[in-house]
C-alpha cells in the first residue's frame, strides 16, 4: 500500500491516512514494512480460528435471542430472510453480502449483550466479504439461505438450541 497513492485517492492527507493505517495495523489486517504498509494475508490455521471464532460468537448470539428477543425483533430477522427470498442465488454478490450482514446484525443486536456485540462486530472485519461472496456458486448460495431457514425456524420456536445449532452450521458451512 503506497501512502501517497491511497492518500490521493481518498482525497485526504497523509497524517489522518497514516492514523487509519495504524489502527488497520492493530487489528492485524496490514503490517508495517520499511518501505510501508502491505496487506496481511491469512494462513489455512488463521482462518480455520476465525471461524472458529465467528461460530462462537454468533450461536451464541443465536441463542441468546432466542431466548431474549421480542417478538418484533425475532419478526423483523424473519422478515430480513423472507424478503430476501431465492432471488438471492441469482442476485449480484453484492447484494448477498448486504442481506446476510443484515440478517447476522439482526441476530447479533436482539441478543441483548453489548460485549457480544461489540466482539462479533470487530470479528466481521476477517470473514464474509464482498471478495468471498463473489466466489460463491449458485449453490453456495442456495445453500447460506437453507442455513438462514433453519436459523429463522429455531428463532420463531424460540428453540435456543437449535438455534444455537444451526448458526454453528450455517457458520462452518461459510
Amino acid at each position: 500500500l503506497v501512502e501517497t497513492e491511497l492518500a490521493e485517492w481518498l482525497q485526504v492527507s497523509r497524517t489522518p491516512l497514516r492514523e487509519g493505517l495504524a489502527r488497520l495495523a492493530v487489528e492485524g489486517l496490514v503490517l508495517s514494512r520499511r518501505r510501508g504498509w502491505v496487506v496481511r494475508e491469512h494462513n489455512a490455521e488463521e482462518i480455520r480460528e476465525i471461524y472458529e471464532v465467528r461460530a462462537a460468537l454468533e450461536s451464541m448470539a443465536a441463542y441468546l435471542t432466542a431466548e431474549r428477543a421480542s417478538d418484533e425483533q425475532i419478526q423483523q430477522i424473519a422478515a430480513i430472510h423472507r424478503n430476501s427470498g431465492g432471488d438471492l442465488v441469482n442476485a449480484p454478490r453484492a447484494q448477498l453480502v448486504e442481506v446476510n450482514d443484515a440478517f447476522h446484525d439482526a441476530i447479533v443486536d436482539a441478543a441483548g449483550n453489548e460485549r457480544l456485540r461489540h466482539l462479533a462486530r470487530q470479528n466481521r472485519e476477517f470473514y464474509f466479504n464482498f471478495r468471498i461472496a463473489a466466489l460463491y456458486s449458485e449453490e453456495e448460495a442456495a445453500a447460506s439461505l437453507v442455513g438462514h431457514d433453519a436459523i429463522v425456524s429455531a428463532l420463531l420456536a424460540r428453540d435456543a438450541a437449535a438455534a444455537e445449532q444451526a448458526m454453528e452450521r450455517h457458520v462452518f458451512e461459510a
